[in-house]
């Protein structure tokens, strides 16, 4: 009797309103989507991949589930699948021709961020398409005054760039030259003193004066551009030191664009000791690569005895956002304790752990394997003491377990996990107790 009281309710629902439940199941994932539409003939009748939400599917799928329930999307001229399409075509399997049919069919039904790509595109291939690509990115509406600090703006570049950072991109544009407009732009941009001049980030490009329409289409182009020579040399510097000066050498518009602020060090030994490795991360540290800030850190506070000089370049990669400097350099300071013991607390915060199971955070275990892995690759010659147990006036659980596959000096990490419930101070003043003892395991007598 309920079940056909709850059929009858379905039916009598409107089609727009079954494909907007639909839509919503999607976005949570395609399981939810798939038993939905299994659920009843009049949600399979009412299914409608052109509208559905792609939001939890992968920019580029990888599992079969994803590849195919994206290619059904494409069938039904999704316009976030078409989108998707178009970038991969483009600007990583070298099929340029069908990337922009994907990327205009995906203009064409209204997609920001594909008319941003689109018109970007056709302004670079220069000539009748630049005054195409300068039609197609009038559509966008942008706010005359302050174009460059449109929210739109700063969405198009936010979803280019997750697209870049997740394929092999093997395809670059280049940039229009200036062309005169014979307009009055007041073009000059403010200086970014973070950043070098060649590398500027997309943020930067904000500051700047009045501008006409093509003169900021221009510059944006230029950007984007920028940015996927940059996509590139990163992806190259994550192989080998080699392929990344090769791929600098090869034509002066990669060593422009060659960005050892943002570059990864992936494949460089934590401590180097090669020339080239040497060379290498000294120009990443001058161009403030967080990684590469972490590491010097790390060095000067625990082999070489330059704490103040250390705890610098940690403060720097923290900054930045730098993960697993934010948690050694809170850690350090809960150690120097009084006021900084408070500071500590206040910089470990933004790593905003899950509450219930902090000890069991996939961040907190990534920090430590990283602390580990640096204090086994250098001689450590300088030890922390750990903090005094604070009373907090809490209720906290902290007894740890019994680990017999260690001894109680040594304890590893991950017997550290078995910890009842405990609150900020009292997980932190233990969490740095153990990274003291860690650091007495690897201390050179």
């Amino acid at each position: 009797m309920t079940t056909n009281i709850t059929s009858h309710i379905v039916t009598s629902l409107p089609e727009h309103m079954l494909s907007e439940i639909l839509k919503h199941a999607a976005s949570n994932s395609i399981a939810d989507f798939i038993n939905v539409k299994l659920c009843c003939k009049t949600f399979e009748r009412a299914s409608n991949y052109e509208n559905v939400s792609m939001e939890k599917v992968s920019l580029v799928p990888w599992r079969k589930c994803e590849k195919g329930f994206q290619k059904r999307c494409k069938a039904a001229n999704n316009a976030e699948a078409l989108y998707r399409k178009g970038m991969i075509n483009c600007f990583s399997r070298r099929k340029s021709e069908s990337g922009l049919r994907y990327l205009k069919k995906a203009t064409e039904k209204g997609h920001v961020e594909a008319v941003y790509t689109y018109g970007i595109i056709l302004i670079c291939l220069g000539g009748e398409l630049r005054k195409q690509g300068l039609r197609v990115l009038s559509s966008l509406h942008l706010p005359k005054p302050n174009q460059g600090n449109s929210r739109m703006i700063a969405s198009c570049r936010s979803k280019a760039e997750k697209f870049l950072r997740c394929m092999w991109v093997h395809v670059a544009l280049t940039g229009p030259k200036g062309i005169c407009c014979n307009c009055d732009c007041d073009f000059e941009e403010k200086p970014n003193h973070s950043t070098s001049t060649v590398c500027q980030t997309w943020d930067a490009s904000n500051d700047v004066g009045h501008c006409c329409g093509y003169c900021f289409w221009d510059r944006e182009a230029n950007l984007f551009c920028k940015h996927m020579l940059s996509e590139i040399l990163k992806h190259a510097a994550s192989n080998s030191i080699a392929d990344f000066i090769n791929v600098k050498l090869c034509c002066k518009t990669f060593e422009r664009a060659s960005n050892y602020e943002n570059v990864s060090m992936e494949k460089v030994s934590l401590v180097p000791w090669r020339k080239c490795e040497k060379g290498f991360q000294k120009r990443c540290k001058a161009a403030n690569n967080a990684e590469a800030l972490y590491r010097k850190g790390m060095i000067n506070c625990f082999s070489r005895r330059k704490s103040e000089s250390g705890l610098r370049y940690l403060k720097k990669a923290t900054e930045k956002g730098h993960a697993e400097a934010v948690y050694t350099y809170g850690i350090i300071l809960i150690c120097l304790g009084g006021e900084l013991r408070k500071q500590g607390l206040r910089v470990l915060s933004s790593l905003h752990l899950p509450k219930p199971n902090q000890g069991n955070s996939r961040m907190i275990a990534s920090c430590r394997s990283k602390a580990e892995k640096f204090l086994r690759c250098m001689w450590v010659h300088v030890a922390l003491t750990g903090p005094k147990g604070t009373c907090c006036n809490c209720d906290c659980d902290i007894e740890e377990k019994p680990n017999h596959s260690t001894s109680t000096e040594c304890q590893t990490w991950d017997a550290s996990n078995d910890v009842g419930h405990c609150c900020d101070y009292c997980f932190w003043d233990r969490e740095a107790n153990l990274f003291c003892r860690l650091l007495r395991k690897y201390l050179v007598n």
